[in-house]
């Protein structure tokens, strides 16, 4: 068993499987990946990693292999009628594996989001 202070995180985007893809339109394929991949940016800030490290020491977490934290491209199924609002996220003990799901999202939202990354190529949270 190793100290929690050996722990390694290792964060990276999950490749959704083929028959999840071809649910989405291409416009929303594109939003939700540009989402994941921001995402995925902030948890690779020095900031988060710390956050995360302290998260991992203040539960007590030990395991003698690194932590896979695969960050989800497209919403989690939903499990109750109402819209969640909050990030959603799994942890398995056994596979020493950290799930994260994005929000679910308003597809109106998500075309106007689009639209406008597509009109000025910006970053996904760009005000522009």
């Amino acid at each position: 068993m190793s100290s929690i202070s050996q722990i390694r995180i290792r964060a990276r985007l999950a490749k959704p499987p083929e028959y999840v893809l071809i649910k989405f339109p291409r416009y929303e394929r594109e939003f939700f990946l540009g989402y994941a991949n921001f995402i995925l940016g902030l948890i690779l800030s020095r900031k988060i990693r710390e956050l995360l490290s302290n998260l991992v020491s203040a539960e007590g977490i030990r395991s003698d292999r690194s932590i896979d934290l695969r960050v989800m491209i497209f919403p989690a199924k939903q499990l109750r009628r109402q819209p969640s609002r909050i990030l959603y996220g799994s942890y398995s003990h056994s596979l020493a594996q950290i799930s994260l799901y994005p929000l679910r999202i308003s597809k109106d939202r998500i075309r106007k989001e689009g639209s406008r990354r597509n009109s000025n190529r910006g970053d996904f949270n760009s005000d522009s």
